[in-house]
């Protein structure tokens, strides 16, 4: 399996420096996650167990406790020179390895998504094939995608008719 690209220049609080960047993240109700950093093969950047004291990412704690137990994979970057959809694949082989892991957390209350960022500030386009979305579906996992605009002074166009 082809290795994902560590990204370096990612703050992974949606500050991306590049085309865009995406990350796997689990849910569950109380299941600890966190051994699917070896499942998967990624390094993990988030995890906690549903009842353990929240803390801030620098570890400072904080008063309450965490209602369900997460896990997120470090981001992986994309670009223009390396697609969006090359890397989305990837991810779903991964994904595909476990998705007997992926049924259960599914069957008893989790959530799996694959969470993709672009910026807005520059052109992003690329086609997902009906063969990936008919993999993702049938895996069970969703997809989130989320575009952070850096457009500033500029209008929509107007709309015809109004």
């Amino acid at each position: 399996m082809e290795d994902v690209e560590k990204i370096d220049n990612v703050d992974n609080n949606n500050a991306v420096l590049g085309y865009g960047c995406m990350s796997i993240r689990l849910r569950h109700p109380s299941c600890d996650l966190s051994n699917f950093s070896s499942l998967l093969s990624m390094r993990c950047f988030r995890v906690w167990v549903a009842g353990s004291q929240r803390e801030t990412p620098a570890g400072k704690k904080l008063l309450d406790v965490y209602k369900e137990s997460y896990w997120c994979s470090e981001s992986i970057r994309f670009s223009e020179k390396k697609g969006f959809s090359l890397d989305l694949k990837n991810i779903i082989n991964r994904l595909k390895n476990i998705e007997n892991e992926i049924k259960f957390i599914k069957s008893t209350g989790g959530d799996v998504e694959i969470y993709v960022n672009f910026l807005g500030s520059v052109d992003n386009g690329d086609t997902i094939d009906s063969s990936t979305l008919k993999t993702i579906g049938e895996l069970g996992v969703n997809l989130s995608l989320e575009v952070f605009p850096k457009i500033t002074g500029l209008q929509p166009p107007p709309v015809e008719g109004r």
